[in-house]
């Protein structure tokens, strides 16, 4: 029997060995860190040993030249080797640890797993999936940071030995696959096979209830870990995460109500005064839905202020929207001396009731609100916020663009009562579905009049996925000769690449003699009342500006059933929807308001009287002050 039980170990430590890489320490944070005091003992000593106690496999520790000194005493044990290597070459030295315990298959993991927040089966859980699927890597997502777990096989290992020394220390998966990919294909030349498990598809896992950091960096963060560890643990896998979210929750708040308080002011100006903050100054949908909130805000009687990095077309077109337009000349949301002087002296010649931020503005005007007490709202028109991620857990509230975006938010740092649904708004009123202006723009972009024009409104970007509207073309085209499409759209900055293999692909498919590429275009509506069909093909949309328009103007509509689309359009009522990713999808459903007009018309119709009921300035307005009059409500009442 201690034979066979010999012969099983002998077998784990030649299939898989855990391998965990200590990040190097100044002398200066000795007092916490890896080092800190925890539980009687050092973090290090305490993840470590607790590792060792609840894990089958064994532990390899590489530690940087100079520190492994100080870990002698975690090394006692068989079941924990020690490596020390050069602290710029992690990579080589888990690859050279591997070697030294005869490892041809490794479980990377970040030493915090110790704390025994993320359940011992959940890693089981991704060896397993890693040993069915035949694959170089399996990655954990999804993780809070910073917390990382990968499992490598030989080949990814072979790679780490290749890595130039000064790379990058480990510190997450996707920086490993990076390391990986920077040092090529395996020897065998075969292309790597990379797969993923998200942490949060374990069960009963809710998002929305676990934090997406462990903070470990300060003698208060320790002592926070320490008190969750001495709750009782409860019948949930997950619960000492739950409760880790709910004490970081108090804390911010905490923080944030004492700066809040500093200024106490004196209830609301007549009439009431907001400040619009937008650091980017480009001119895009989320730009040009805040100039119609503006202008609705404006016929309610507010008195509206915005404040934009650069002067340009969005600069002008809130100027004529009605708003006090504040310009600096430069980036604000950079955390400088100068910018907290001026956006102070800002704030104290505004004087506003509320700040709403359009987007990123940064720490200092974030910082000068809180200290202030002006109450601060942050609107959130993008799928991933986490740019946005300071702003969101300051705010006193958030207005998300859609559901969708909502249902993303509340797996950031926030407490989800905070968020409010606001959909944007659509005014069309000055056009009508016949007037000359289509006639115009079909002219100017080439389309013959019995053409039937299908148009995209999008950047180039690759959620957007031109490539798929592309592919669907080239088949319709197939069934109808007679069509062309307009892409009408600037490339995003640092897409350069993506707009080239989209005219690659415009030239493979042979579909530029029935294709207009166009760049930005400041007035968009006449090209909407040119087309007979739009089509928004992203994957998560999160809403989708130009799709309101052209329902507002009676076009049908095919859109993705994807992140916020499916919100506006309702399939076979007021639009039609494809299955995201899927061409042949997509084709089906452009040939069919190609070969049933009819239909398309009926379509339109009913998308307009939607768009009058649900996305109206009126209706925008109403919930818009009905946000501002809350926050502004409950701000007064706390003084």
């Amino acid at each position: 029997m201690q034979s066979e039980r010999e012969a099983n170990r002998r077998e784990r430590r030649s299939t898989l060995t855990v391998g965990i890489w200590v990040e190097p320490w100044p002398a200066s944070l000795g007092n916490y860190r890896w080092m800190a005091a925890f539980g009687g003992t050092s973090l290090l000593e305490y993840c470590l040993e607790r590792l060792e106690r609840s894990l089958t496999w064994p532990l390899v520790v590489v530690s940087p030249t100079g520190s492994a000194a100080q870990l002698g005493r975690v090394a006692g044990s068989g079941k924990i080797r020690l490596c020390a290597v050069p602290s710029e070459r992690a990579p080589q030295g888990l690859a050279q640890a591997a070697a030294v315990v005869g490892a041809s298959r490794m479980l990377l993991l970040h030493g915090l797993f110790g704390l025994d927040l993320v359940p011992v089966a959940f890693l089981e859980a991704l060896v397993a999936e890693h040993a069915s699927g035949r694959c170089d890597a399996t990655i954990a997502t999804g993780l809070p940071a910073p917390l990382y777990a990968v499992v490598c096989e030989q080949s990814i290992l072979d790679l780490f030995s290749s890595i130039p020394p000064a790379s990058p220390v480990l510190q997450d998966p996707a920086q490993v696959l990076e390391l990986v990919v920077a040092a090529g294909k395996p020897a065998s030349g075969a292309e790597l096979v990379i797969r993923r498990k998200s942490f949060a598809h374990v069960p009963h896992a809710e998002v929305s209830r676990l934090p997406r950091l462990i903070p470990w960096s300060t003698p208060g963060d320790l002592q926070l870990l320490e008190q969750v560890l001495r709750a009782p643990q409860t019948s949930h896998p997950l619960g000492r995460l739950a409760l880790l979210r709910e004490l970081l929750l108090e804390r911010l708040e905490v923080v944030h109500r004492s700066q809040a308080r500093r200024v106490r002011r004196q209830g609301r100006s007549k009439p009431p005064r907001v400040l619009y903050a937008s650091n980017p100054s480009a001119y895009s949908g989320a730009e040009q839905s805040l100039v119609r909130s503006v202008r609705a805000l404006r016929v309610r009687g507010w008195e509206v202020h915005a404040l934009v990095a650069l002067e340009g077309l969005f600069t002008s077109r809130l100027r004529e929207a009605g708003a006090v337009v504040h310009c600096p000349g430069r980036d604000f949301a950079q955390p400088s001396a100068a910018n907290l002087i001026q956006l102070d002296q800002l704030l104290e010649a505004v004087r506003p009731d509320l700040i709403h931020a359009n987007a990123v503005v940064g720490t200092p005007l974030t910082g000068l609100a809180r200290i202030r007490g002006i109450p601060f709202v942050q609107w959130v028109r993008v799928a991933h916020a986490d740019a946005l991620e300071e702003q969101l857990m300051c705010a006193d509230r958030i207005t998300a663009v859609s559901r969708f975006v909502a249902a993303r938010l509340s797996q950031y740092m926030i407490r989800p009562e905070k968020i409010r649904v606001l959909y944007d708004c659509v005014d069309v009123s000055p056009l009508s579905p016949h007037s000359q202006a289509g006639r115009d723009a079909r002219r100017e972009l080439g389309a013959a009049g019995e053409e039937f024009v299908v148009l995209c409104l999008a950047r180039f970007t690759p959620y957007k996925r031109h490539d798929l509207l592309l592919r669907a073309m080239a088949l319709v085209r197939e069934r109808h000769r007679r069509i062309r499409l307009w892409l009408v759209g600037e490339t995003d900055p640092g897409q350069e690449e993506y707009y080239c293999r989209c005219m690659d692909l415009l030239r493979e498919l042979r579909l530029s003699e029935v294709t207009s590429v166009v760049g930005f275009r400041e007035n968009i509506l006449d090209v909407e009342l040119a087309a007979d069909a739009i089509v928004q093909a992203s994957d998560g949309e999160p809403l989708g500006t130009a799709v309101l328009e052209a329902m507002a103007l009676g076009r049908p509509v095919i859109v993705a059933a994807s992140g916020g689309l499916p919100e506006l359009v309702e399939h076979g009522r007021t639009g039609l929807h494809f299955q995201p990713g899927n061409a042949h999808s997509l084709t089906e459903q452009i040939c069919a308001v190609i070969e049933d007009r009819g239909m398309a018309e009926r379509l339109g119709k009913r998308a307009q009287a939607a768009v009058a009921e649900w996305f109206s300035p009126e209706a925008h307005v109403k919930n818009l002050l009905a946000v501002y009059d809350e926050v502004l409500d409950g701000v007064l009442c706390q003084r």
